[in-house]
């Protein structure tokens, strides 16, 4: 809770930079993990290495200091350029465990998104992994828009409730670059009303 607060204290939080250095170095899971996303969030620093900190994480056994590393990683922009070559690595992995948030902060620190891209599409045709796919394509707004028609056959899935959620507000976030999903969005909302006024009827 105390890294939430300083990640929206902002620049004034960054005197706690070497107590959050402590944490993700001593830390237990959650509060250390959550010490990588706002070291990342508030740095860069001088004094300390928070770059060098954070690539050492992707080497981690848990699969949640690897992916909050990489989300810290990703706040740092072009700094943490030194840690690009272990991310890309992360971005190829077989089992996709990380793709998701590597091709992510691969974008956020070089701007380049066509590796990204290929990656999250890549990942929408893993049932694991589509939903958070799904959630980093809207996060990069527009550019993501080629994954669109494989995103809206998502809203296909009556049951899959979050996964279609996530399609629409990414949609949201494509702005005027989603256009060509408002038939199907519009489609969706009128199931819905009719299926809405059978309830009420019954």
């Amino acid at each position: 809770r105390v890294c939430h607060i300083f990640r929206n204290l902002g620049e004034i939080a960054k005197p706690a930079i070497p107590r959050l250095m402590k944490l993700a170095d001593e830390g237990v899971p959650s509060a250390r993990t959550a010490a990588y996303v706002t070291l990342g969030m508030l740095g860069p620093s001088p004094e300390h290495d928070i770059v060098g900190l954070l690539t050492k994480r992707l080497d981690a056994f848990y699969l949640l200091d690897k992916e909050r590393a990489l989300i810290g990683l990703g706040h740092l922009g072009a700094e943490a350029k030194p840690a690009l070559e272990k991310i890309a690595a992360l971005m190829d992995q077989p089992d996709k465990s990380c793709q998701v948030e590597a091709a992510y902060a691969y974008w956020k620190i070089t701007g380049e998104s066509t590796r990204p891209l290929k990656t999250l599409d890549q990942c929408l045709d893993s049932y694991d992994f589509r939903l958070n796919a799904v959630v980093r394509a809207g996060d990069m707004g527009p550019l993501s828009v080629s994954l669109l028609p494989k995103m809206l056959k998502f809203l296909d899935e009556p049951d899959e409730l979050a996964l279609q959620e996530a399609v629409i507000l990414s949609c949201e976030q494509m702005g005027p670059a989603a256009k060509q999903a408002i038939p199907r969005l519009q489609s969706l909302l009128a199931n819905r009303s009719e299926e809405h006024t059978s309830e009420l009827q019954s």
